[in-house]
């Protein structure tokens, strides 16, 4: 089996923190701060990684969400990716 890539542990991070609490809570759409990802994972200066991590179809396949906005630019601040949540 492939070892994990940083992205991959990203995303999943992002699904065991952000969306799989949301959908408890029956919520149908969940903002995503990368400030507050890159943070809680201690990831230094890699806000680009998490950004992109976050913006594939691979991402949006694997958790069964759909990307539905993004706000702020990686270069001025620290984004916030809006996300539908699929059943």
């Amino acid at each position: 089996m492939p070892e994990q890539t940083l992205a991959d542990e990203i995303r999943h991070f992002v699904n065991e923190q952000y969306f799989e609490p949301a959908r408890k809570r029956g919520e149908k759409e969940k903002i995503v701060p990368t400030g507050d990802v890159h943070s809680g994972m201690s990831l230094g200066q890699k806000m680009t990684v998490v950004c992109d991590a976050l913006s594939t179809k691979k991402f949006e396949k694997q958790y069964n969400v759909r990307l539905i906005g993004m706000e702020g630019s990686i270069q001025i601040s620290k984004p916030y990716f809006m996300f539908h949540l699929r059943p």
